[in-house]
């Protein structure tokens, strides 16, 4: 069962969230199912573990655009095919990503069709996909590019006493944080802005995909959890 796959798949949004990922024919399922799937299993044993949404934010750019723009989060491990020729904001985001667009028009490493592929694809323009995160049965999930992503907040008298310093717990993953910025550090490669290819002036565009300027995950870039 493949941990995250947020786009592109088959299953409709009137099944039941925690069910998506156990009844699926194809074995996918996204992060909320992981994670409401998880909060129900606690539950049953009489804990309240709540579902947070892990959100990024980049504070230079301008609140008024804020809203019209696409945010991506890239989770480990990623490396560059290339110097890039594009030079964005004086290199500040080297790397041209090249992503397919879902039927929600959101970021999706899957095409359109509902397939998805044993291995990931290896190349999205400047960057390739490397190995990394293991997620559920699988060493590196088949999406591993998000806007957004679901954790579970554990409370501190269900964890066990060398797990009480890291409550925040990632269903898909298998893996445990202590806040935002242990999860910035330990599971995020980069981060991504959307950008308009007619603007640009990007060259080569294919149709049905989408574009985003890329740089490594750093201390400007600002993750909340809670969003």
């Amino acid at each position: 069962m493949y941990s995250h796959a947020e786009h592109g798949n088959k299953i409709t949004p009137e099944d039941f969230e925690e069910k998506r990922c156990l009844l699926s024919k194809t074995g996918f399922g996204q992060c909320t199912d992981f994670a409401n799937l998880f909060e129900d299993a606690l539950s049953i044993q009489g804990i309240d573990a709540p579902s947070i949404g892990v959100g990024v934010e980049d504070p230079s750019i301008p609140l008024l655009t804020k809203d019209k723009l696409h945010y991506i989060m890239l989770v480990k491990n990623w490396s560059a095919t290339k110097d890039s020729s594009y030079n964005y904001e004086g290199g500040i985001f080297p790397w041209i990503m090249e992503l397919y667009s879902s039927r929600s028009g959101k970021a999706s490493m899957t095409p359109l069709d509902g397939t998805f592929p044993a291995s990931p694809q290896r190349e999205y323009g400047d960057l390739i996909n490397d190995y990394g995160i293991a997620g559920q049965n699988v060493p590196t999930p088949s999406q591993k590019v998000f806007s957004t992503h679901m954790l579970v907040e554990m409370p501190e008298n269900a964890l066990p006493k060398e797990f009480s310093q890291t409550p925040y717990f990632d269903p898909s993953y298998g893996t445990m944080y202590k806040d935002a910025q242990d999860f910035q550090k330990s599971a995020l490669f980069g981060y991504g802005i959307q950008i308009d290819t007619k603007v640009e002036n990007l060259q080569n565009t294919k149709k049905g995909m989408l574009y985003f300027k890329v740089k490594k995950i750093d201390e400007s870039i600002v993750i909340k959890f809670g969003e």
